[in-house]
């Protein structure tokens, strides 16, 4: 089993779209901080690893945080890869879902495949698992996606227990951890 934990880093989130770095990409608030340090220390605390999609867009407007943020991440052992929006193209008028009237998102939606319990977190990590027990049963790849603006006790209330549960399950399974700049080596040697 093959396991590639990713982050996104970005100054984005589905409700604020402005604010300052401290608050976007650190996590900062007056109830304590969310963000990318608070993601490290749980992987760490947790002998785990993954890559860092930094949108360096977002670079020139706060240029020397960015560059101690990404010494931060180096130092420590994590990947650091580019992480780019092509629907931001400047043809594009609408790049988020709340852009789209509900009818437009229906549709658009329909053209996909839904997989979406909506549960609780206890439901949600019995869910992961029985996906990761099917992985680790074929030897296959489990993507783990998560997005610095939702790792926040203070907007998801027990987010933090969650993610350390899921990955002590995670450790159980014994994965290969594969970070991005791996994983087109792991093809190569599989096929």
């Amino acid at each position: 089993m093959y396991l590639i934990p990713t982050i996104d880093v970005e100054a984005i989130d589905n409700l604020k779209t402005q604010g300052s770095f401290d608050q976007l990409i650190l996590g900062t608030t007056n109830q304590g901080q969310w963000g990318v340090p608070k993601i490290m220390r749980v992987l760490k605390d947790n002998s785990a690893s993954a890559s860092f999609f930094v949108d360096f867009a977002e670079f020139p407007k706060y240029s020397k945080k960015f560059k101690v943020l990404i010494n931060d991440l180096s130092n420590n052992n994590f990947d650091v890869q580019l992480h780019i929006h092509p629907q931001f193209c400047a043809d594009i008028k609408r790049p988020l879902m709340q852009h789209y009237t509900f009818e437009e998102q229906v549709k658009i939606i329909k053209q996909c495949q839904l997989y979406y319990h909506e549960c609780c977190k206890t439901q949600a990590i019995a869910v992961v698992k029985d996906l990761l027990n099917e992985v680790k049963r074929f030897n296959g790849f489990f993507v783990m996606l998560w997005r610095n603006s939702y790792f926040d006790e203070v907007s998801h209330r027990g987010i933090t227990k969650f993610y350390e549960e899921l990955l002590e399950f995670i450790a159980h399974l014994e994965p290969e951890n594969v970070l991005g700049k791996e994983l087109m080596e792991v093809k190569l040697e599989r096929e």
